[in-house]
């Protein structure tokens, strides 16, 4: 099961007496080794078991949730699929796991809610985007995820090649002579080489009038399929602040969909890395201001309940343990997991992207020395 945004707040949102998160790094040939499965989830159940009483669990209830996790290593969709990590979130009634395509550490956290921070990642594939593919022949349309692809219809009224154009131009001087009565002149940009770009140009602002009004509808990045010379002519037209000046190279016409999405998926992400990298390295150019940041999580918190925090950056795998006094405004700290402890960089992370703020985990070549493990900036 893959995770999208919507399905990312609905766990952020979902609140029971006994929430709990498992996350596995695994190795495919291990869950071919029966032993090791059965042994690995019976320690996990052996574990959760003892933070269920220790929250005051019955022993019945205890047992039951014991069981169904111990259960899970039996489960065939898991064995089957098993990716590089797994993350699986249980109550009394709710279920659900997702194979996830990188590696995480393993980690239990029982509470009153899930514990996310290890998805974040994860969300960074649920990223909307779109190709063009231009040849002088045809034009194809495309929105995407990095595991979707969907082919947009091209209306009649969209000049989808250049054989098109020379037919529209071709009909508009019939017209003209019938109209006159005599030999119709061109009012273009002249004859031969300059009047064959024209018609390139005029088929490239047809595409682009169509793409830019779906685009503004439901923005994302553009990226052009198409060969050299045609991709510049495009960016010539355009004025698409989408378009990402990294084009597909080649022709198009004879290309399968998959073989698009899969290069269309390494230009992505390697846009997606830079943005990131620029949107980080512009957050921690801030922090040699007094205002609107904190790399204290004692505010971080509270402003994170508060809908203030603009951006988050945090340090991969980084806990703190504690409280939070609501109706106060303020964290309690507490020494590791006890039965009432919650992990406050999930809680001001989570908290953070269901009120419409970013969250950036940082990796080893983020650090600088204005880092600290947990980051934020705030609204106002």
């Amino acid at each position: 099961m893959e995770i999208k945004r919507n399905e990312f707040n609905k766990l952020a949102e979902h609140s029971e007496k006994y929430c709990i998160t498992i996350y596995i790094s695994t190795i495919r040939k291990d869950f071919k080794k029966r032993d090791k499965n059965i042994l690995m989830f019976k320690n996990y159940a052996k574990k959760i078991r003892q933070q269920l009483t220790d929250m005051g669990a019955s022993s019945k209830e205890a047992d039951q949730y014991q069981e169904q996790i111990y259960n899970l290593q039996s489960d065939k969709n898991i064995q089957n699929n098993i990716s590089r990590g797994l993350a699986i979130f249980i109550t009394k009634n709710y279920y659900r796991y997702y194979l996830l395509p990188f590696t995480v550490k393993n980690f239990v956290y029982v509470s009153d809610h899930f514990y996310l921070l290890s998805l974040i990642p994860y969300l960074e594939n649920d990223y909307n985007y779109y190709v063009l593919s231009l040849s002088l022949n045809s034009s194809r349309f495309f929105i995407c995820t990095t595991s979707d692809i969907n082919e947009i219809h091209i209306p009649d009224y969209v000049y989808k090649n250049i054989k098109e154009v020379e037919g529209a131009r071709d009909k508009e001087k019939n017209l003209q002579f019938r109209s006159s009565g005599r030999k119709a002149l061109y009012h273009g940009h002249g004859a031969g080489k300059d009047e064959k770009e024209e018609i390139v140009n005029m088929y490239l602002r047809s595409i682009d009038s169509f793409s830019k009004n779906i685009i503004t509808g439901k923005p994302a990045p553009l990226i052009i399929y198409s060969v050299d010379y045609l991709f510049h002519m495009y960016q010539e037209v355009t004025n698409n602040q989408y378009l990402i000046d990294k084009n597909i190279k080649g022709n198009p016409e004879f290309t399968d969909i998959n073989t698009i999405h899969e290069m269309a998926n390494e230009i992505i992400s390697e846009h997606k890395r830079k943005r990131k990298e620029k949107k980080i390295k512009r957050y921690y150019s801030l922090f040699h201001s007094i205002r609107n940041v904190s790399k204290d999580i004692d505010q971080i918190v509270p402003a994170a309940y508060n809908k203030r925090i603009k951006a988050m950056l945090i340090a991969k795998d980084y806990k703190i343990w504690g409280g939070f006094d609501e109706k106060n405004n303020r964290t309690i700290r507490k020494q590791g997991i006890n039965d009432d402890a919650m992990e406050l960089v999930n809680y001001a992370a989570v908290n953070t992207l269901l009120n419409g703020g970013e969250v950036y985990m940082i990796n080893k070549e983020y650090k600088n020395k204005d880092e600290s493990p947990v980051n934020a900036v705030f609204r106002y």
